[in-house]
């Protein structure tokens, strides 16, 4: 996975076209299964998964989904992931809890280098 810049107003964009709870409750799956998700047949399955296992989103066909990964992927490529978790709102009743207490879990751990995120070339 390459680094590609994106400016913060298409990483909002992609904020919304993931969801807040998608990003929550899968970004730190993703950014464990980066070299699953930079081979087309892999990345296949993974979105399959996801959408056989859909928690805290609905999406009705399999290409919603696809919508999803794809804009997170945008997000990680773009080295977004902290600005994409502190967007997620508690406030929110759409978000679920459980991808909140995620996205805050995995930002603490970012912030105090128990995760560290992928270096992009």
């Amino acid at each position: 996975m390459n680094f590609e810049p994106r400016n913060l107003e298409k990483i909002d964009d992609d904020i919304k076209s993931a969801g807040q709870s998608f990003i929550g409750g899968y970004i730190e799956d993703m950014l464990n299964r980066i070299p699953e998700l930079d081979d087309r047949h892999s990345k296949n399955k993974v979105i399959e998964e996801y959408f056989e296992d859909q928690q805290g989103f609905y999406d009705k066909d399999i290409g919603g989904t696809r919508t999803r990964v794809n804009a997170v992927i945008r997000i990680i490529k773009a080295n977004q992931v902290k600005y994409a978790l502190e967007k997620i709102d508690e406030r929110d009743t759409r978000v679920v809890s459980e991808a909140v207490k995620k996205a805050q879990s995995l930002l603490e751990r970012i912030e105090n280098g128990q995760f560290l995120l992928p270096k992009l070339g």
